[in-house]
């Protein structure tokens, strides 16, 4: 069974990456199954099996491509350090990750296309990503909240309003790092942002 279940997560993958590999070439659109199938080595039936139709496998490789950020936000976030040092260790990381990753980096163009291709794409996508990161700016705020309570994050600003802040710095740096004429916050400036963030959570 265990063997079963392996193998299961293996064409799984196999698929997501056949996708990405797919959509890259040919846009969202235009991709077919039969193609994504073809280029995994199994047959069609296998993407239904796995992800229901086009769509739910789309939506897959986006949970994908957030799954190791949230991953390394929540270790950060559920560590032993101080409010504003986890939330310098989580700007850092964070960012650091996403503009080192060749792997982030063809996922995100596969979204900034399937956004450009539908009327709704925007919508879509960030209702997606949002079911992942629910958990985690509940978490955030938290920790603000913690750093409110103890004097070290000022107090004088809702910790919801700073939660998005820094999200909207995360997420935009992720979605500008490396795009030409947008890439306003590039590689290795990750110390420059957090000052800066930090800089803004101090007392008053």
């Amino acid at each position: 069974m265990r063997r079963t279940k392996e193998e299961a997560e293996e064409t799984r993958q196999r698929l997501m990456d056949a996708a990405l590999k797919v959509f890259s070439a040919r846009g969202y659109s235009a991709a077919r199954l039969s193609d994504i199938a073809a280029e995994a080595g199994v047959t069609r039936g296998a993407v239904y099996w796995h992800f229901n139709n086009k769509q739910g496998l789309l939506f897959a490789i986006f949970r994908e491509m957030a799954n190791p950020y949230v991953q390394t936000a929540t270790e950060v976030l559920g560590s032993d350090l101080g409010p504003g040092r986890k939330i310098r260790e989580l700007v850092c990381r964070v960012k650091d990750a996403t503009d080192n990753s060749e792997a982030f980096l063809a996922h995100r163009e596969l979204a900034m296309r399937f956004m450009a291709e539908h009327p709704h794409g925007f919508e879509e996508y960030h209702k997606h990503i949002s079911r992942d990161m629910t958990n985690l700016t509940r978490q955030i705020t938290d920790v603000i909240r913690d750093g409110q309570r103890s004097g070290e994050i000022r107090a004088d600003v809702d910790a919801t309003i700073i939660t998005g802040v820094i999200a909207a710095i995360l997420r935009g740096s992720a979605m500008m790092t490396n795009v030409k004429g947008m890439d306003l916050l590039p590689k290795g400036t990750s110390e420059t942002v957090v000052d800066l963030i930090m800089g803004g959570l101090e007392p008053r």
